[in-house]
């Protein structure tokens, strides 16, 4: 199904590029956006220290 599903997604994209002008792709990964709710004396952030997993910590 993941082969079939990408073939179909190359020929809609060539498709596409030949009844298009210009063409401007963006790719941006890993921003590390940082929510403002996470910051050092947001309540959130103490609660989920508090009664987290044990994955966030304060500082890292």
């Amino acid at each position: 199904m993941k082969k079939i599903s990408a073939f179909w997604s190359l020929m809609l994209l060539t498709f596409c590029l030949g009844h298009a002008g210009a063409l401007t792709l963006a790719h941006a990964t890993d921003l590390h956006y940082l929510s403002p709710d996470l910051s050092n004396d947001s309540p959130y952030l103490a609660q989920l220290l508090k009664q987290g997993d044990g994955k966030a910590a304060l500082y890292t």
